[in-house]
């Protein structure tokens, strides 16, 4: 998605910082779910990923689906290659 809406003089920027805070997450994540089956138990550290993972595909099934869409018909192409009139 960042390849096709990002324009090519902020790209390489835009996919970076995209990696940064992906990886950010990934080490909270790993972490805190470490931290949970260590100290609470594996089960409940297992069940608390299952729910994360739940709620992070609710936006992925939101922007997959275009909703919502104000107008009928397919949804607009918007970004950062937006021309002015």
């Amino acid at each position: 998605m960042a390849n096709r809406e990002a324009t090519s003089g902020v790209r390489a920027t835009v996919i970076s910082f995209l990696g940064q805070a992906e990886a950010l997450g990934q080490v909270l994540g790993g972490v805190s779910l470490g931290l949970v089956a260590h100290f609470v138990s594996l089960p409940v550290a297992l069940g608390a990923a299952a729910g994360l993972l739940a709620v992070a595909a609710i936006p992925v099934t939101v922007v997959a689906r275009g909703w919502p869409n104000p107008r009928p018909g397919p949804a607009p192409r918007t970004g950062f290659r937006r021309s002015r009139p």
